[in-house]
């Protein structure tokens, strides 16, 4: 993963979504598209007395399924090969998050591919962005835009009103101990610093990697 899908997959981790990252869907003959991160969130999720992120939307009293892109800049176009009308991506990932019966799956996809959302009975699905920005035209399509800013000061204050918690993160991966040095303490840095910063770790770490391969 990069920077901008580790940053979103903790993001929804700490709003209560499991997630699975980097979501192939594939037929018997070959892949068909990838989403960035694949979300659930049940509606009785809580954890302590923390609240949830406002910009994320996360609807009320209903189990949220969220497919969510992550891009590092603006964004102006959803281009996903999941996305396309001509393969059958969208079916797959619908089918294998399995909260919905098989005959009501092309409704679900028609309007994700339409209006980018649906509420059938207690389920949401919809299309999740993070980024810089994004453009007023997805915007209007029903897409929600998590911008990086508001992820990390929603971190942030996640991890100084949870401090002593989250002070014992040994556990935590490689991008989760960056994450928690880089909004510990002081100021909140901005997404291009935060993401270069990133990207100087790991490769680093793939250098590493690479030596002991060889």
């Amino acid at each position: 993963m990069n920077g901008p899908e580790h940053l979103c997959t903790w993001f929804l981790r700490l709003n209560g979504y499991l997630t699975t990252t980097n979501f192939y869907a594939h037929d018997k003959r070959e892949t068909l598209g990838e989403i960035d991160v694949t979300a659930v969130r049940f509606p009785h999720s809580q954890e302590l007395h923390f609240e949830d992120s406002k910009a994320l939307k996360i609807p009320d009293a209903k189990i949220d399924v969220v497919l969510a892109e992550a891009k590092r800049g603006d964004v102006s176009a959803l281009s996903n090969s999941w996305n396309s009308s001509e393969k059958p991506a969208l079916e797959y990932v619908i089918r294998r998050v399995g909260v919905i019966p098989p005959k009501k799956i092309d409704e679900v996809c028609a309007s994700l591919r339409g209006s980018r959302h649906i509420t059938l009975d207690d389920i949401s699905f919809r299309v999740v962005c993070c980024a810089r920005s994004m453009s007023s035209d997805l915007e209007k399509q029903g897409i929600t835009c998590v911008k990086w800013a508001e992820t990390l000061n929603f971190i942030q204050d996640r991890f100084h009103s949870n401090d002593k918690l989250k002070a014992q993160h040994d556990q935590w991966d490689c991008f989760g101990q960056y994450l928690w040095n880089q909004l510990s303490n002081g100021s909140t840095p901005d997404e291009s610093s935060f993401f270069c910063g990133w990207e100087k770790i790991s490769c680093t770490a793939r250098r590493v990697c690479d030596k002991m391969i060889g």
